[in-house]
């Protein structure tokens, strides 16, 4: 079987920059960050606190639902990031 890496160091280098852009794109998405405050911050801002809480669930929803079929692990780690948002919106 021949190996897809023979260099084992570019290997991890590029599981690496993988992995940065995921966490990247879970946590700041840059097309999020454009302005001086990320977006979910204007949301809440607009929203009272059931609401925006009610938006944070229906967004934990959306990307379990969807990982199957669009985002995959990323939509996944998404959906983590909306839940973490939510219990420290409950606390």
């Amino acid at each position: 079987m021949k190996a897809r890496y023979v260099n084992y160091e570019k290997y991890i280098a590029e599981e690496l920059k993988k992995q940065t852009e995921d966490e990247e794109c879970v946590q700041s998405p840059s097309h999020y960050t454009k302005g001086p405050v990320e977006a979910v911050e204007v949301i809440k801002a607009a929203l009272t606190q059931e609401e925006f809480e009610g938006y944070l669930k229906g967004s934990v929803l959306k990307y379990y639902i969807r990982h199957q079929y669009k985002g995959g692990n990323i939509d996944l780690k998404k959906a983590l990031w909306f839940q973490k948002r939510l219990v420290e919106e409950i606390d």
